[in-house]
């Protein structure tokens, strides 16, 4: 029964996480790049910041409407999961009923799916694109900023100031965020005490982590630091040398995203440190012993055989666990404490014959229905500001470290929507490289040559476009 629903339910925060991990980045990100904002992790910085309460969601005033179904495909499999968030929507607008089904794979797969219901004339409405500048190709997303820009409701929501902005691309805004969940590290509390730890500060430090993973290290026992789990190495190899502040921004970039500090030595320093981490410390399964393990990614930690692990589903974890468990901020570095956020874009495809109610889809993934549901059902916090969410987020985590999370929800230097000059092929250099240095033992210094070739070409860009002088 656990392992079912482990299964069902890591199937569906998938569909909200992305694949590779980032870190901290400035909000002056270039606006005027004709680079698209991929569905990465963002990663914040523990600031305060201001906070409104909006006015209190007011039912829909009753007019006449046809009906409409509302088609949504998101890329993977079909997802009941949440459905219940669909009728949501349906309860607060009764004329529009959604039909989700997947793309059955990623973007490759959403776009063939594309292209045959368009020629059979039933096109979809609505998309969650993996990399929005795939589905830019060919004119197949919506321009979002008109109906921003003309809806009175959506400055009421009470949104972040310039969140929804950031994702601007030449003038036009092609998808915006309904995801945007922090990430906190989550911690085995039977495991760390069986090791005679106890629960670090929320300031904790790198070498904190460090110390607790490899005192947790047991190979005779199948018992790790550190879950094995993707997430973690790309998340702290992005979030550390900005921690360090030998990076401004997430993917190694400076602060305005127009050059590549992954050519540095301080950089690189940061990375042998992480390789340390797992290649000597050995605080992690290696892919060999994995592989013989039998568990899936993350499955260790549900074992209660790892320490610390990443990307839960916060809100389901009790029932797929037999250990008592709390959570953490990442830690803090010589600088900073960034800390992890994944951010996921929804899109309206071009061709949709009901662009209105699409439209309405879109923004009641910020109204106070979406995002309640959002705590009760996924345990993570809301997307607006709004006290009474707050508090009842509070509750779900009562008895456990919720300052943690609200430490890695602040978001006072988050680049939402980063635009990276010639994104495909940096991180189809840089992703491999980062993956080959901890799986396989790589050197990372050789991927020196290709950052100075890409930073070059870079400067070319933003020089010819105004950004840089």
């Amino acid at each position: 029964m656990a392992f079912n629903k482990r299964i069902v339910l890591l199937l569906c925060i998938s569909m909200l996480l992305s694949v590779f991990l980032a870190a901290c980045s400035g909000n002056n990100t270039p606006s005027n790049s004709g680079a698209a904002p991929d569905n990465k992790e963002q990663t914040t910085t523990n600031e305060p910041e201001e906070t409104t309460e909006p006015d209190e969601p007011e039912p829909v005033v009753e007019e006449k409407h046809d009906p409409v179904t509302l088609t949504v495909m998101n890329w993977g499999g079909d997802l009941d999961f949440f459905t219940t968030l669909y009728e949501e929507f349906t309860k607060k607008y009764p004329w529009i009923t959604v039909k989700a089904f997947g793309s059955g794979g990623g973007d490759v797969e959403g776009l063939s799916k594309l292209a045959a219901l368009q020629s059979s004339g039933e096109p979809p409405d609505i998309v969650w694109p993996q990399t929005i500048s795939k589905w830019m190709d060919g004119g197949n997303l919506e321009d979002l900023k008109p109906y921003m820009e003309n809806d009175a409701i959506l400055p009421t929501l009470g949104i972040q100031d310039g969140f929804l902005e950031s994702w601007e691309m030449n003038g036009k805004i092609y998808a915006i965020p309904w995801t945007d969940d922090p990430w906190p590290i989550v911690i085995n509390k039977d495991l760390m005490e069986k090791h005679g730890m106890e629960m670090p500060p929320n300031d904790w430090t790198y070498e904190d982590f460090r110390d607790m993973a490899k005192k947790a290290t047991d190979p005779s026992a199948g018992e790790y630091g550190v879950s094995y789990n993707g997430v973690f190495k790309s998340a702290f190899a992005n979030l550390l040398p900005v921690a360090n502040g030998h990076a401004g921004a997430r993917d190694f970039m400076n602060e305005d995203y127009t050059q590549s500090m992954l050519n540095t030595p301080e950089v690189l320093a940061d990375l042998k440190w992480l390789k340390d981490l797992f290649t000597v410390d050995k605080v992690m399964m290696d892919v060999e012993t994995f592989t013989k393990s039998g568990y899936a990614d993350m499955a260790d930690f549900h074992a209660g055989k790892a320490l610390f692990s990443i990307a839960q589903p916060l809100k389901q974890l009790d029932d797929m666990v037999d250990f008592e468990w709390d959570i953490l901020p990442a830690p803090r570095g010589t600088v900073s404490q960034p800390g992890i956020r994944n951010t996921s874009p929804l899109a309206m495809l071009s061709a949709s014959k009901n662009k209105d109610a699409a439209w309405l889809f879109i923004r009641f993934q910020f109204e106070y229905e979406a995002n309640k549901w959002r705590i009760e059902n996924i345990g993570f916090p809301s997307m607006v500001k709004n006290d009474e969410l707050d508090k009842l987020l509070q509750s779900k985590y009562e008895g456990q470290n919720y300052e943690a999370l609200t430490i890695s929800t602040s978001s006072c230097c988050t680049g939402i929507g980063p635009a990276l000059f010639d994104g495909s092929t940096y991180y189809g250099t840089v992703d491999p490289a980062i993956a080959a240095m901890f799986n396989e033992n790589k050197d990372i210094s050789a991927i020196v040559p290709a950052i100075e070739d890409y930073n070059k070409r870079a400067a070319e860009y933003w020089k010819s476009i105004g950004v840089m002088k």
